[in-house]
């Protein structure tokens, strides 16, 4: 230490000859433990070495106490920041989703427009567009129960449809009328005829019968085999003495070239039917006058006057071996082939007799009437069953489909509507407004098979396709309740608050058999080999039916108090199990004997708040689940 004591005094006391760190803590520990007096320069030295670690250690605690103030503000500066950004986050995405929000309002109010657009587009003349509307708010905007409404009307309203022929002027098409094989259409316009081809959607043939156009095609009928068909040509013009038109013709299909005329009429043509026996062609006139034709060799065979004016229609039906005339007079005549007799007169209804048309079974006519109606006839009776009330003006033709489920009406309000057969409701109504013209006969009416409709638009003569293969089950008069379809798919069971329980066809829709209850029809259940039904009523127990016969065979009760609410049948057909309902909320499940009606086992649910419902077998018949 003396060493360096003097050295430090030797450099003016340079604090770099100041000892540090563990010499100096080695020093300071000897100098304190040992008995060796020391100079006044050593302990002036040692002195100063402390000093200056002193100083040092202050300076460091300083520092320290800096950086650690620093470093408090700096983490209190983060903190405060990190709550900053923490909130701007929050608000962004706050203000994020409240703009997503806005943006998917904002396209389901779009969606919802173009729903709403897309309904009055099915209100009016283009549902093609509608269902396009439709398609684009559920595929390109959020989902809403608005645009899948309307897709659903937009597909029911939409019948796709095609120009089969166009005049290529501005003369409309008038009588139409299909090949017995729905291959061809033939067509008139003024002064010539078509015969479209329906595969290949083109006209194949065309033959003029009056080249200054002073005559118009008005009726036209085909033969039986399609080979040939008969043709009704009017004047053009008011008059109606014209003798430039040609007379009932007979016409080559393959060829176009007439092959008979028949000639015998006094006053203008109006109407003519091909009846089937192929060997007969009847004519009517707007004298009243019919004439019946041999088809072959053209000879007149019968004449009579049967009505007080023109002859609009004449229709032939092969069910009923009959055929029927619709006079100008109101006047409709049903007369029984071959005799000729007259076996019906359906007297007028104050106007017109337009155009008529069969059932397929040949039970009803139907009579298209100036007044604006169309009423269906029972033939072998004579009792008005139905009216088709809709039409605004004068119908003008109608027809019925082969299937006998729809009949189509045309009017000179321009409408084309579908009608449900059995209860005269309107099924549709297609989109345009169709031509009529100066002449009640235009092109239209329904393909052999009923999956298509001819109409005419201006110059166009258009093909729809109104095939449908829906089944109506008509006949109850309240609300549906229930419906199941019969395991084997032959039949189908509804109940109704009517109080009736009805077994359907599930091809054809008859009805088969009528079961009345004592109460409103509730829930149905089949057993698996379909030859039995358990039904549910308001107040009263289950029943079990006979389908065929409609005999009650079992009756299921429940405790007392309770009325019947759901059933179903074991897989393994030995047992039903129901469901009973008491007004306080208690439910009951009981499983039945399927062959005795015994009571075999019960579960209650007392709550006062559920009952028990809708309870379903599992395919082993071992377990139930119910809500």
């Amino acid at each position: 230490m003396a060493g360096a004591a003097a050295e430090w005094q030797e450099a003016g006391q340079d604090p770099g000859f100041l000892l540090r760190g563990t010499r100096l803590a080695q020093l300071a520990d000897w100098a304190i433990e040992t008995s060796i007096a020391l100079t006044d320069s050593e302990r002036s030295y040692l002195a100063s070495c402390l000093a200056a670690r002193q100083e040092r250690e202050m300076v460091e605690a300083t520092r320290q106490a800096r950086e650690q103030g620093l470093e408090h503000r700096a983490r209190t500066v983060l903190r405060v920041l990190a709550v900053v950004f923490f909130l701007a986050a929050l608000i962004s995405s706050g203000l994020a989703y409240y703009a997503n929000q806005q943006r998917q309002d904002a396209l389901r109010q779009a969606s919802i427009g173009l729903a709403a657009q897309a309904l009055v587009e099915i209100e009016g003349e283009d549902p093609e567009r509608a269902v396009l509307l439709t398609l684009e708010a559920l595929e390109h905007y959020p989902y809403t129960a608005q645009a899948e409404s309307a897709l659903a009307e937009a597909v029911e309203a939409y019948h796709s449809s095609y120009v089969l022929m166009d005049t290529g002027t501005s003369s409309a098409w008038f009588a139409a009328a299909w090949s017995p094989d729905a291959q061809y259409i033939v067509a008139g316009a003024a002064g010539e005829l078509s015969i479209g081809h329906l595969p290949s959607r083109r006209e194949i043939l065309k033959a003029s019968f009056s080249p200054q156009n002073q005559c118009w095609l008005v009726d036209v009928d085909w033969s039986p085999y399609g080979d040939r068909f008969v043709s009704i040509i009017e004047p053009s013009g008011v008059s109606t003495d014209d003798a430039s038109c040609p007379a009932p013709t007979v016409w080559d299909m393959n060829s176009g070239e007439p092959l008979l005329a028949f000639a015998g009429h006094e006053a203008v043509t109006s109407s003519v039917a091909w009846l089937t026996d192929s060997e007969s062609i009847v004519t009517g006139d707007i004298d009243g006058v019919l004439i019946a034709w041999n088809a072959q060799s053209g000879e007149q065979v019968r004449r009579r006057k049967i009505h007080a004016g023109p002859i609009n229609d004449i229709v032939w039906s092969s069910q009923a071996s009959a055929y029927a005339t619709a006079g100008e007079d109101g006047v409709t005549r049903v007369w029984h082939m071959p005799t000729d007799d007259e076996i019906r007169t359906i007297p007028s209804s104050g106007s017109a007799a337009n155009a008529l048309a069969w059932s397929p079974d040949g039970k009803l006519l139907a009579v298209a009437g100036a007044d604006g109606l169309v009423r269906l006839w029972d033939i072998s009776s004579g009792k008005l069953e139905m009216v088709l009330i809709g039409h605004q003006k004068e119908v003008v033709e109608v027809d019925w489909s082969a299937d006998g489920r729809r009949i189509a009406t045309l009017s000179i309000d321009g409408h084309v509507r579908l009608w449900n057969a059995r209860n005269g409701s309107l099924l549709y109504e297609l989109p345009g407004s169709f031509s009529v013209g100066i002449s009640k006969k235009i092109g239209f009416g329904f393909s052999p098979d009923g999956n298509h409709l001819v109409t005419n638009h201006e110059h166009e003569l258009i093909i729809w396709d109104v095939s449908d293969d829906n089944l109506y089950l008509l006949g109850h008069a309240e609300f549906i309740r229930d419906g199941q379809w019969s395991p084997d798919g032959r039949k189908i069971v509804t109940s109704s608050h009517d109080g009736t329980t009805r077994i359907w066809d599930a091809a054809t829709g008859d009805e088969l058999v009528r079961i009345a209850n004592e109460g409103f029809s509730l829930w149905l259940g089949w057993s698996p080999d379909s030859k039995y039904v358990v039904t549910t009523e308001g107040g009263g127990p289950a029943k079990v039916w006979d389908v065929t016969t409609g005999e009650l065979l079992l009756v299921l009760p429940g405790p007392e108090g309770t009325w019947s609410s759901d059933a179903s049948w074991s897989p393994d057909g030995t047992r039903i199990v129901v469901s009973f309902y008491q007004p306080q909320g208690y439910g009951h499940a009981i499983v039945f004997d399927a062959n005795t009606g015994e009571q075999l086992q019960s579960a209650e649910r007392g709550d006062g708040v559920c009952y028990v419902s809708t309870p379903s077998w599992n395919p082993e018949s071992t377990l139930i689940v119910n809500g």
